[in-house]
């Protein structure tokens, strides 16, 4: 998908490879974070699960990181980019907050999951493209020395993991009597603020030492 964009809509754009493969991989952390959060939204609503509407929400605090990630490539610059960084690591906090408050409540007044294969398999294949957009986050991180894309990175292995607990929540429903999802979604809020606070200490870091 990104030599896709590097090839077909970059190729004329007169910027550098690294603001052309920043902008690719932002443009792509957009488009499929937005299917993420359709299909966890349609999950959440099946099952009544807040894990998985809480992993939408972060699914959707992600389509805005990776509109500043794509401003800062496009006005080009260090300084900007670890600016990115670090308010994508803001509202990783945010989303954290907000994901911890509803599974506590969630934990005092528990409702019944509904199970459905079709929620399973859905959520299996959006851990596989989150993986697969860890990795090429990675990868063209370490390429073109880039922090932004290096946060997020840890942010999609993250919320991988997230998205495994939501999903081992709504099997838990099906094949016990426990109802698990409220402390499902305080494991996700941990592991986004986990994100959050590793993102704004390596984004701060650099912005202090003057690395811009």
């Amino acid at each position: 998908m990104i030599h896709i964009f590097l090839r077909f809509f970059m190729k004329k754009q007169h910027l550098s490879y690294k603001d052309k493969v920043g902008i690719s991989c932002s443009i792509c952390g957009i488009i499929l974070n937005l299917f993420q959060f359709i299909v966890k939204m349609v999950v959440g609503s099946i099952s009544g699960s807040i894990a998985v509407t809480a992993d939408a929400i972060h699914n959707l605090s992600d389509m805005v990181s990776s509109a500043v990630t794509l401003l800062s490539f496009m006005l080009s610059g260090r300084k900007t980019e670890y600016i990115a960084g670090f308010l994508i690591s803001v509202l990783l906090f945010i989303t954290a907050i907000q994901t911890a408050k509803s599974s506590i409540l969630k934990i005092i007044t528990p409702e019944p999951l509904v199970f459905s294969l079709f929620s399973v398999v859905m959520l299996t294949f959006s851990i596989i493209v989150k993986m697969y957009m860890a990795a090429y986050y990675h990868h063209y991180g370490i390429m073109i020395n880039s922090q932004a894309l290096k946060v997020t990175s840890t942010d999609c292995l993250c919320d991988s993991i997230a998205t495994i607990i939501a999903a081992g929540a709504i099997v838990a429903a099906r094949f016990t009597q426990l109802n698990v999802d409220g402390f499902g979604g305080v494991a996700v809020s941990v592991f986004i603020l986990v994100a959050a606070c590793k993102a704004a200490k390596d984004s701060a870091k650099e912005l202090l030492n003057g690395n811009l």
